[in-house]
């Protein structure tokens, strides 16, 4: 019987007897281990990816929660601190009613200073909304306190004025009005040096020349009469 070429005989242990093995077998096993190797590999780096995709994504994840963790803190503070600047302007609004209204000035300018502060941290804390707010709210406070010392200026010259138009019915009051301008004068002089009065000398006391004419209109005195 004719064998396969692609075929050899192996001699038997025990009766001599030939079995014919294929020869490709071995090349066969050979490339599945191969082939079983490399799909190994594959599915550890997929799975070795899908891990570390995971890590990072959940590593992203805490952050961001720690970041808005950290914003939602950030925001308390500030609005605490909103608290107490509109308790502060309450206790202005007080002081203007009760006719205080430098305190009331004083208390709004401390509370610009405040609202500057949050607006600086907010902006440094890259809270761009809490900064904006803030902002706003302190240019309000400098109108109002602008306005308010604007009417004040306004209300002490009426005040100046009302009180002049006395004068006439007390002396005093036009003593003090004397008094105040020789004050403001005084000072503009003090800021400055003033020009000498041109003959000034010649009206001083003692500054002009002696004479020995008699005044006009005056009778001169009789000549003595002569002896026998």
């Amino acid at each position: 019987m004719p064998q396969d070429e692609s075929s050899e005989v192996v001699p038997s242990s025990e009766g001599g007897d030939q079995t014919p093995v294929a020869a490709s077998q071995p090349q066969q096993a050979v490339q599945q281990r191969r082939g079983c190797g490399l799909l190994t590999w594959v599915v550890i780096l997929v799975v070795v990816l899908a891990v570390a995709a995971y890590l990072i994504h959940r590593a992203q994840v805490e952050e961001f929660k720690r970041q808005q963790a950290e914003q939602v803190q950030r925001r308390a503070v500030r609005a605490t601190q909103l608290d107490q600047v509109g308790n502060s302007l309450a206790q202005a609004l007080e002081a203007v009613q009760a006719g205080d209204i430098a305190s009331a000035l004083l208390i709004i300018e401390s509370q610009e200073k405040i609202l500057a502060s949050i607006a600086q941290e907010a902006a440094s804390s890259q809270d761009a909304e809490d900064a904006s707010d803030a902002v706003d709210k302190k240019g309000a406070l400098a109108q109002v306190r602008t306005a308010i010392r604007q009417k004040q200026e306004e209300m002490k010259a009426f005040a100046v004025q009302e009180l002049l138009g006395l004068a006439t019915e007390f002396p005093q009051v036009k003593s003090a009005a004397a008094a105040k301008t020789g004050e403001g004068q005084q000072s503009a002089t003090e800021s400055g040096a003033t020009a000498p009065t041109p003959g000034a000398a010649e009206s001083a006391p003692g500054g002009g020349a002696e004479t020995s004419a008699a005044p006009v209109g005056e009778p001169l005195a009789p000549a003595p009469a002569a002896g026998p």
